[in-house]
């Protein structure tokens, strides 16, 4: 029947050239016949066919939606009764408007083509085909506002926008919805302080989200095909999960913008209600929406602290902070459905799931079994203490996971390691099943085409190495050798859609259980995303599938076990799931991948040692000379070899920019991943990382070893050394979240890479390298004097004499060993002011005794090789800022966040539509040692130099550059402003994150704005 359909379909389009016989044809055939059209080159049939299906599918789903909520008797109170009620009504509503399409099912396939706007690219070329370039123009932005990585639909765009007739207002996204055009206008109007208007947008655009949330939860309530013939509440049960997961996912679907997600979207709206509602002396409301908010987050620091002011400095009573009834009904019904989906993932049995009549006694058995080898795990927790030292930790092992071939170890990578790594697997085409896989091979291949990824080969290299070496530590078993490693993520956006097979039990390798395949003797896992909301944990599981343990994925840690332990992964609901996946063998061949990335690297560095010699660091350095870089100490002067002190790298005007950004979002003891210091080994204090304190939300305690882990959030970070000092810090990972959030300019962290990398290119001339240095940490940091004796603070170091590449030993001295990062070679400090008593940095005998001391002042630089002793004064009184800086000749520790902050500039100054920052490219290749770069002499400054470039020609590139950040960081709302103008010239590839407004008690009492301070 539907091929006549469809026969006679055609039939009319081509005799009466006619769309209204398409009245009774379901989108999904109206799509059919547009790509039929498509195909056919019939260009104006295929855009209104593709135009009805789009009209078609929205009113099939609205008209759905639509009978639900009719038939929905909120206040009749739940029974069977009710049921076959409502089920009549919506059977007979829907069989009235949709006629025989009321019970048709639509395939899978086409929804998702719809959901993902497939019809929108088709149509925007027919109609380019046709010269209908408005209505192209249309159609393609609304394709790119969730595509904008198709690089063929930007340029269609950008052909569009020179196309006479074709306006801006022409650009339009589709399918935005109500509540999304208002937070848009809601943000444009807060940014330009129209307090009234904002609150007005915002208000509306809640009402206009809640209809439209519960329309997309209703919209959940679909068919379901079991796939097994499940009891009648079993039926029920697995069904009605469906719907939750569903629910869920309407969270995020509607909360994101184009590709960007807002966090906490409901949540935020009272964040910017309370403040708009205050500068509109709408007190009221104002209270409101602080209650409103703390329902959301009722522990909330800054939002207490609001309400803390409102009473003791304004005098309002605590009860008129009240919030409405329908945020609190709100909060309650998601409370209910939280509550449901954690039972489901702790406790809920799936259709698939094996659970053994005696598994109780099955698990009881085990236990004593474990027990009994109680002292293998604490010999083998012995053989991995040593590993410690590189900051990896054993945390589970043995009986904690049912099986004496099973351990857990933190600390493996960083954060920005585990990006490095998942961008390998990324940049693989996903298979029928959301999975993305790169082997040792694919990575050579990938770095074939593109040297952007080489750093991640180079991390995939050393970190298969360290957790062979690890297994083989803690199993005893010199024998190993990788047989197979991958890189597999799983896409987080399509858990309720795969279609798995029913029996699978799906593996770390992106494979289903198989148990006739050879195994390895054993598997170790490293996580490189953070999967910590109760999906896609990892378990073991036991011979008859029961569960014996769970695992939160988080990045850098690490799981292992033998070839007998079974064991499965769930998958994840909201964010991709990636890890590191190694196979050890004693008998498999080894992974031929491993010989490939050996030769691939072996020829990079081949040719990277040709790419330097002594001429050109000798006319490197004498422009540096004419650009009026000075080098005021060398050598016997500060009685050593390799050491230099430099004045002249920066500016005042760049200090003076540098320390507002530390000082305006420097985060406490930011840096250091909560690993030893990078300053040395010999450094106990170990702060939280930004990384985890932007996951966390706060910084709990002091970030010391032994200091209080309960303690309230701290603002302050007392450094280790010095009880007189508070040490607060920014590094170039934060910086660019900074970036990424529009709380600095993109001009800031250009400056920031711009300086540092100047600093090394000094650094590598001078000391006359042959080898290209890399870096491989780069901090900003500030310490600040706190009120003591003075006598006490003079005597306090504000860092003890250490060296930056070994540990110093009682008899002087200096071992090399692994947690003295070895791999440095040289390091730096540029400081930014001298406004300040105190903090000079000096060089030290093998005594620790001081040797000779250098006074901070802005653009000076101390260099100095890794492993010379040195230390640092105590502050007295003021401030004192620098850029530390450690290098490598080493390609394999190359600093990651650096490479992702030169490609993300890159990307914003091709959104942006300007003109490359000048030199950023050859940043880039100097940071990642890029061939291309060898060849132009690896700088943007030896480039310059070979091409005839004056003395002034050169100088102006720093203050261009200066003159823009200034001009970019101006007023006193740049973040904010720069996110507006983004809003107002391409919505749909923005990020609508605002940075939080919130706390009111700053400034002396004044009600303040974080962005303005």
């Amino acid at each position: 029947m539907e091929k006549v359909l469809l026969l006679l379909s055609l039939f009319v389009l081509e005799n009466c050239n006619s769309l209204s016989s398409h009245s009774a044809l379901s989108y999904e055939q109206l799509y059919d016949l547009g790509m039929d059209a498509y195909k056919n080159g019939k260009w104006d049939k295929c855009s209104s066919l593709f135009q009805k299906a789009i009209d078609d599918y929205h009113f099939y789903k609205r008209t759905l939606i639509d009978c639900r909520l009719k038939c929905k008797d909120k206040k009749a109170p739940p029974s069977f009764s009710n049921i076959l009620v409502e089920g009549n009504c919506l059977r007979k509503c829907k069989k009235k408007v949709l006629g025989f399409r009321a019970e048709l099912e639509v395939s899978f396939a086409v929804n998702k083509k719809f959901e993902e706007r497939a019809p929108y690219n088709y149509m925007s070329f027919c109609y380019f085909k046709d010269e209908q370039f408005k209505a192209a123009a249309s159609a393609a932005f609304t394709y790119y506002v969730t595509h904008p990585e198709d690089e063929r639909t930007l340029e269609s765009l950008q052909f569009y926008r020179l196309q006479k007739g074709v306006e801006e207002e022409d650009f339009v996204d589709k399918e935005k919805r109500s509540y999304q055009s208002h937070y848009i206008s809601g943000l444009t109007a807060y940014n330009d302080r129209e307090w009234v208007t904002a609150a007005d947008h915002f208000q509306q655009s809640l009402s206009d989200y809640f209809i439209e949330e519960e329309r997309c939860r209703v919209g959940c309530e679909n068919g379901f095909v079991h796939g097994v013939f499940p009891d009648f509440i079993n039926a029920i049960a697995d069904h009605y999960l469906t719907v939750l997961v569903c629910e869920q996912k309407c969270l995020k679907m509607l909360s994101t913008f184009g590709t960007d997600e807002v966090k906490d979207f409901v949540c935020e709206h009272f964040n910017y209600l309370q403040y708009a509602y205050y500068q509109a002396n709408n007190f009221e409301k104002a209270f409101e929406s602080i209650a409103n908010y703390l329902l959301f987050k009722p522990k909330d620091g800054l939002m207490l602290s609001n309400i803390k002011y409102y009473m003791e400095t304004l005098g309002y009573s605590a009860d008129l902070f009240t919030p409405s009834k329908i945020v609190r009904e709100y909060v309650d019904m998601w409370k209910a459905i939280d509550s449901q989906l954690d039972f489901i993932r702790e406790s809920y049995i799936l259709p698939n799931d094996v659970i053994s009549p005696d598994a109780e006694a099955v698990m009881k058995d085990s236990e004593e079994v474990y027990l009994e080898d109680s002292s293998l795990a604490v010999n083998r927790s012995a053989n991995v203490v040593v590993f410690e030292k590189l900051g990896l930790h054993l945390v589970n092992e043995g009986k904690q996971f049912k099986g004496n071939d099973r351990f857990m170890a933190d600390g493996l990578i960083r954060d920005d390691q585990c990006a490095a790594l998942a961008d390998l697997a990324r940049a693989m085409p996903e298979n029928e099943f959301g999975v993305r896989s790169a082997s040792l091979k694919d990575s050579v291949q990938i770095v074939s085409k593109s040297e952007d990824y080489e750093i991640s080969m180079r991390l995939f290299f050393r970190g298969l190495a360290l957790m062979r070496l690890y297994t083989s530590a803690y199993f005893d078993d010199s024998s190993l050798h990788v047989s197979h490693a991958s890189i597999v993520c799983r896409s987080g956006a399509v858990h309720s859609d795969l279609s798995l097979p029913e029996s699978c039990v799906p593996q770390e390798d992106g494979s289903c259980w198989n148990p006739n395949l050879q195994k390895p003797k054993y598997t170790v896992v490293a996580y490189l995303t953070d999967n910590t909301d109760g999906t896609g944990q990892f378990y073991f599981r036991g011979d008859n599938g029961q569960v014996q343990a769970k695992v939160d994925p988080i990045c850098g840690r690490l799981v292992g076990f033998g070839r007998d332990s079974r064991h499965g992964l769930n998958l994840s609901w909201r964010h991709d799931r990636c890890a590191l996946v190694v196979q050890l063998s004693s008998v498999l061949p080894e992974d031929p991948g491993i010989q490939e990335v050996k030769k691939l690297m072996a020829k990079l560095d081949e040719e990277r040692m040709k790419g330097l010699d002594e001429k050109d660091n000798a006319a490197v350095l004498n422009e540096f000379y004419k650009q009026g870089v000075k080098v005021s100490l060398h050598g016997e002067q500060l009685f050593g070899r390799e050491r230099f002190v430099a004045d002249g790298l920066s500016t005042p005007a760049e200090c003076d920019q540098l320390i507002s950004l530390a000082r305006r979002e420097g985060i406490s003891g930011d840096g250091y991943q909560g690993r030893p210091s990078p300053h040395s080994s010999s450094e106990l204090y170990s702060g939280l990382g930004v990384n985890r304190a932007l996951k966390l939300g706060k910084v709990a305690g002091d970030g010391y070893p032994d200091g209080p882990t309960d303690s309230p959030i701290k603002t302050k970070f007392v450094s280790p050394y010095s009880k007189y000092e508070v040490f607060e810090g920014l590094n170039i990972s934060r910086s660019l979240m900074l970036v990424d959030e529009n709380r600095i300019s993109a001009n800031i962290l250009h400056l920031f890479l711009d300086i540092s990398e100047h600093a090394r290119l000094l650094v590598e001339k001078f000391f006359n390298q042959t080898r290209r240095l890399y870096f491989d940490y780069t901090h900003l940091v500030c310490r600040t004097a706190l009120d003591g004796d003075t006598e006490d603070v003079e005597k306090t170091l504000s860092h003890p004499v250490h060296a930056d590449n070994c540990i110093i030993q009682d008899d002087g001295s200096c071992e090399k060993d692994p947690l003295a990062y070895v791999q440095r070679t040289y390091s730096a400090v540029m400081y930014l002011n001298d406004d300040f008593e105190g903090g000079q940095f000096f060089f030290a005998h093998k005594n620790k005794s001081e040797q000779v001391s250098i006074s901070p002042t802005c653009g000076r630089i101390v260099a100095f090789n890794a492993g010379e002793y040195h230390g640092v004064k105590g502050v007295t009184k003021g401030q004192r800022c620098a850029i530390a800086m450690w290098f490598t000749n080493d390609p394999n520790f190359v600093e990651v966040s650096r490479l992702h902050a030169i490609r993300r500039l890159r990307s914003i100054d091709s959104e942006n539509n300007n003109e490359k920052h000048d030199g950023l490219d050859d940043e880039f290749d100097t940071a990642t040692g890029s061939n291309d770069n060898i060849d132009n002499k690896q700088s943007k400054l030896e480039r310059e130099l070979n091409s005839g470039k004056t003395e002034s020609d050169l100088h102006i590139v720093r203050e261009d550059r200066h003159e823009q950040t200034m001009k970019a960081d101006s007023g006193s709302h740049s973040g904010v402003e720069v996110r507006r103008e983004s809003l107002m010239n391409l919505e749909g590839t923005i990020d609508y994150n605002a940075g939080r407004i919130e706390d009111l008690s700053e400034r002396n009492g004044d009600v303040e704005s974080r962005d303005e301070l």
